[in-house]
């Protein structure tokens, strides 16, 4: 039987978990390992030490439900850079966030979503569809209202995606696709 030899009694416990994982996710043999090893990721070496860095959760929040989150993402997990917060928020706090700036106020697409009404995945879409971060945080939705399609080549406006489809002989996924930006555009056409 293998002894464990622990001086904090906090083995196996949420908090010690959340250790192991961190120096996991930086030191461990998995894949995703990698992706922190190529970022320059790593754990300070004040948190070698389970019960230093069980204290230091203490004293900054730790809860059960709340996830330890790296301030700046290009820097490594050490107490000047880490804080426990919400998932929602610790997914907004992510290398692939999209962020907006619109009245001088930089702040995630999620964040905008809170303070405009607007749901995040309409913001999402209308800047995916090109549009100006003033015009998708402040133009209100009006659900009967279809973006023209325009054939940038053209000039041709369709109203609706199947009419711009039927133009080029294709299906309308297909251009929607192209259009909202899950496949690469091949045609001339895009949101107006």
């Amino acid at each position: 039987m293998k002894r464990i030899y622990t001086k904090h009694g906090m083995t196996g416990t949420k908090i010690w978990e959340l250790w192991k994982a961190i120096r996991k996710r930086c030191n461990g043999r998995a894949k995703s390992t990698q992706l922190y090893r190529d970022k320059g990721i790593t754990v300070c070496r004040e948190w070698d030490s389970a019960s230093t860095f069980i204290e230091w959760a203490e004293s900054a929040g730790y809860s059960p439900g709340l996830q330890i989150d790296r301030i700046d993402n290009r820097k490594g997990y050490s107490p000047e850079n880490c804080r426990f917060v919400p998932p929602r928020e610790n997914a907004n706090n992510k290398d692939n966030t999209i962020l907006l700036t619109h009245n001088g106020k930089t702040q995630s697409i999620w964040r905008w979503s809170l303070e405009t009404g607007i749901k995040a995945h309409s913001i999402h879409t209308r800047i995916v569809r090109g549009w100006s971060h003033e015009k998708a945080l402040t133009k209100s939705i009006s659900p009967k209202t279809k973006t023209p399609i325009i054939n940038t080549e053209t000039k041709e406006v369709f109203r609706t995606i199947k009419e711009a489809a039927e133009s080029l002989g294709m299906k309308k996924g297909t251009l929607r696709s192209m259009l909202v930006g899950r496949s690469p555009n091949k045609t001339t056409m895009q949101y107006q």
